[in-house]
Protein backbone atom coordinates (compact mmCIF):
# COMPACT_ATOMS: atom_id res chain seq x y z
CA UNK A 1 0.00 0.00 0.00
CA UNK A 2 1.25 3.48 -0.82
CA UNK A 3 0.26 6.91 0.38
CA UNK A 4 -0.07 8.57 3.79
CA UNK A 5 -1.53 5.50 5.49
CA UNK A 6 1.01 3.01 4.11
CA UNK A 7 2.52 2.33 7.53
CA UNK A 8 -0.66 2.80 9.51
CA UNK A 9 -1.53 -0.16 11.72
CA UNK A 10 -4.96 -0.25 10.06
CA UNK A 11 -3.29 -0.70 6.70
CA UNK A 12 -1.30 -3.73 7.82
CA UNK A 13 -1.57 -6.60 5.42
CA UNK A 14 -2.72 -4.29 2.64
CA UNK A 15 -6.31 -4.23 3.90
CA UNK A 16 -6.51 -0.46 4.20
CA UNK A 17 -9.91 1.17 4.53
CA UNK A 18 -11.83 -1.92 3.47
CA UNK A 19 -10.27 -4.16 6.12
CA UNK A 20 -12.28 -6.19 8.63
CA UNK A 21 -12.75 -3.34 11.09
CA UNK A 22 -14.08 -0.77 8.65
CA UNK A 23 -16.74 -2.21 6.38
CA UNK A 24 -16.93 -5.81 7.51
CA UNK A 25 -18.47 -8.62 5.50
CA UNK A 26 -21.37 -6.60 4.16
CA UNK A 27 -25.05 -6.28 4.80
CA UNK A 28 -26.72 -9.09 6.67
CA UNK A 29 -30.15 -9.56 8.16
CA UNK A 30 -29.17 -8.33 11.61
CA UNK A 31 -26.76 -5.45 10.99
CA UNK A 32 -26.25 -2.64 8.55
CA UNK A 33 -22.71 -3.06 7.27
CA UNK A 34 -21.19 -5.89 9.20
CA UNK A 35 -18.67 -5.46 11.99
CA UNK A 36 -17.34 -2.19 10.60
CA UNK A 37 -17.76 1.47 11.35
CA UNK A 38 -21.50 1.62 10.85
CA UNK A 39 -22.37 -1.77 12.28
CA UNK A 40 -21.91 -1.98 16.05
CA UNK A 41 -19.44 0.90 16.12
CA UNK A 42 -16.20 -1.05 15.75
CA UNK A 43 -12.97 0.63 14.83
CA UNK A 44 -9.78 -1.42 14.99
CA UNK A 45 -11.56 -4.02 17.08
CA UNK A 46 -12.90 -1.70 19.77
CA UNK A 47 -15.98 0.37 20.32
CA UNK A 48 -16.27 4.11 19.86
CA UNK A 49 -16.30 5.97 23.11
CA UNK A 50 -14.82 3.17 25.20
CA UNK A 51 -12.13 4.96 27.15
CA UNK A 52 -10.20 1.74 27.73
CA UNK A 53 -9.85 1.17 24.00
CA UNK A 54 -8.66 4.66 23.18
CA UNK A 55 -6.40 4.77 26.21
CA UNK A 56 -4.76 1.51 25.15
CA UNK A 57 -4.21 2.87 21.67
CA UNK A 58 -2.95 6.22 22.94
CA UNK A 59 -0.52 4.38 25.22
CA UNK A 60 0.76 2.38 22.24
CA UNK A 61 1.16 5.54 20.18
CA UNK A 62 2.89 7.36 23.04
CA UNK A 63 5.29 4.46 23.42
CA UNK A 64 5.96 4.30 19.67
CA UNK A 65 6.65 8.03 19.64
CA UNK A 66 8.89 7.84 22.72
CA UNK A 67 7.43 11.07 24.08
CA UNK A 68 9.98 12.98 26.15
CA UNK A 69 9.22 14.92 29.30
CA UNK A 70 9.64 18.20 27.39
CA UNK A 71 6.82 17.09 25.05
CA UNK A 72 4.43 15.97 27.79
CA UNK A 73 2.18 19.06 27.78
CA UNK A 74 1.59 18.83 24.02
CA UNK A 75 1.04 15.07 24.28
CA UNK A 76 -1.50 15.55 27.09
CA UNK A 77 -3.39 18.13 25.00
CA UNK A 78 -3.36 15.79 22.00
CA UNK A 79 -4.56 12.81 24.07
CA UNK A 80 -7.39 14.90 25.53
CA UNK A 81 -8.45 16.06 22.06
CA UNK A 82 -8.28 12.47 20.74
CA UNK A 83 -10.48 11.25 23.61
CA UNK A 84 -12.96 14.07 22.95
CA UNK A 85 -12.98 13.25 19.23
CA UNK A 86 -13.62 9.59 20.01
CA UNK A 87 -16.53 10.58 22.23
CA UNK A 88 -17.86 12.86 19.49
CA UNK A 89 -17.85 9.96 17.05
CA UNK A 90 -19.58 7.73 19.60
CA UNK A 91 -22.22 10.38 20.30
CA UNK A 92 -22.84 10.98 16.59
CA UNK A 93 -23.19 7.26 15.94
CA UNK A 94 -25.66 6.84 18.82
CA UNK A 95 -27.66 9.88 17.77
CA UNK A 96 -27.90 8.60 14.21
CA UNK A 97 -28.94 5.12 15.32
CA UNK A 98 -31.51 6.56 17.72
CA UNK A 99 -32.89 8.89 15.07
CA UNK A 100 -33.06 6.14 12.47
CA UNK A 101 -34.51 3.64 14.94
CA UNK A 102 -37.67 2.89 13.02
CA UNK A 103 -39.27 6.29 13.37
CA UNK A 104 -40.94 8.15 10.57
CA UNK A 105 -39.38 11.51 9.88
CA UNK A 106 -39.49 14.31 7.37
CA UNK A 107 -36.70 15.21 4.97
CA UNK A 108 -36.13 18.61 6.62
CA UNK A 109 -35.98 16.98 10.05
CA UNK A 110 -33.43 14.38 8.89
CA UNK A 111 -31.36 17.05 7.16
CA UNK A 112 -31.38 19.20 10.31
CA UNK A 113 -30.17 16.32 12.49
CA UNK A 114 -27.52 15.37 9.95
CA UNK A 115 -26.33 18.99 9.63
CA UNK A 116 -26.04 19.33 13.42
CA UNK A 117 -24.06 16.09 13.66
CA UNK A 118 -21.68 17.18 10.92
CA UNK A 119 -21.12 20.55 12.62
CA UNK A 120 -20.31 18.80 15.89
CA UNK A 121 -17.87 16.47 14.09
CA UNK A 122 -16.24 19.40 12.30
CA UNK A 123 -15.78 21.22 15.64
CA UNK A 124 -14.25 18.11 17.17
CA UNK A 125 -11.90 17.64 14.22
CA UNK A 126 -10.88 21.30 14.41
CA UNK A 127 -9.92 20.82 18.06
CA UNK A 128 -8.03 17.63 17.23
CA UNK A 129 -6.22 19.34 14.34
CA UNK A 130 -5.06 22.16 16.65
CA UNK A 131 -3.71 19.62 19.14
CA UNK A 132 -2.03 17.64 16.34
CA UNK A 133 -0.37 20.81 15.02
CA UNK A 134 0.94 21.72 18.48
CA UNK A 135 2.26 18.23 19.18
CA UNK A 136 3.75 17.84 15.70
CA UNK A 137 5.69 21.07 16.09
CA UNK A 138 7.44 19.58 19.13
CA UNK A 139 8.32 16.21 17.58
CA UNK A 140 11.73 15.42 16.13
CA UNK A 141 12.10 13.98 12.60
CA UNK A 142 11.92 10.34 13.76
CA UNK A 143 8.84 10.99 15.88
CA UNK A 144 7.17 12.84 13.00
CA UNK A 145 7.74 9.87 10.71
CA UNK A 146 6.14 7.58 13.29
CA UNK A 147 3.22 9.95 13.87
CA UNK A 148 2.71 10.23 10.12
CA UNK A 149 2.37 6.44 9.91
CA UNK A 150 -0.33 6.60 12.55
CA UNK A 151 -2.15 9.26 10.55
CA UNK A 152 -2.22 11.47 13.61
CA UNK A 153 -4.65 8.99 15.12
CA UNK A 154 -7.07 9.32 12.24
CA UNK A 155 -6.23 6.05 10.50
CA UNK A 156 -8.89 4.19 12.42
CA UNK A 157 -7.19 4.29 15.79
CA UNK A 158 -10.24 5.53 17.59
Amino acid sequence: MMGPMAGCPMGAGGQGMMGPYMMGPGMTHDRMMGQGMMGRGHMMGGYWGQSGNIDTQLDAMRSALAIRSTQQDEWNAYAAAARADSQSMFDMHNRMMTFMGGQTTTAPSWLGVHRDMMRARADSLDALARAVDQLYAELDAQQKATFDRYGGGMCGAW
